[in-house]
């Protein structure tokens, strides 16, 4: 699905309640797509949110150093963020996994081990199972306080989720 970076988005409320109330401590969450559009600055390509602002966890890229970022925040505190190492640039696909291994957030893209750095590292162990506020979710923005902002303007493929923390094997 090609987003259009101004309103489109594919509605995974039910989800974000899923995930919430499960009470999962470790998991995953994949995206693969291809960067389109590298003109908008926090393009967020998932986040699963409340209806107010104190909990959500999204991940998306910054346009000015193309690098990826993840954050979560729980209670209305960033428990971790962190940005990529590595840059990215349009006309790439990324096979990108956000995996809670129950010790810290790490991040493969395209099978490889991501190198990142933690800006905010409150708590690295928090996951859905913290975030019992969580009802709603979005491929292709930020949803959070009952608003949709930061559009992607990127392609996505495939998403998935799991409930368990996959191994690099």
């Amino acid at each position: 699905y090609r987003f259009d970076g101004v309103d489109d988005v594919i509605n995974l409320d039910a989800l974000g309640v899923a995930l919430s109330v499960a009470g999962n401590t470790t998991g995953a969450i994949r995206w693969v797509g291809s960067l389109q559009d590298m003109s908008s600055d926090y393009d967020r390509y998932w986040s699963f949110g409340n209806s107010g602002v104190n909990e959500y966890v999204s991940l998306g890229s910054h346009t000015v150093n193309g690098t990826l970022f993840c954050s979560f925040k729980v209670g209305g505190t960033d428990q971790w963020v962190f940005t990529s190492d590595k840059a990215f640039s349009e006309d790439t696909i990324l096979d990108i996994i956000l995996v809670q291994n129950g010790t810290s957030p790490v991040l493969y893209v395209n099978g490889t081990l991501e190198a990142i750095t933690f800006v905010t590292s409150t708590d690295l162990t928090v996951w859905f199972a913290d975030a019992t506020g969580i009802d709603q979710g979005r491929i292709g923005c930020l949803k959070v306080d009952g608003a949709n902002s930061n559009f992607s303007k990127q392609t996505c493929s495939f998403f998935g989720v799991t409930n368990f923390a996959p191994t690099a094997s």
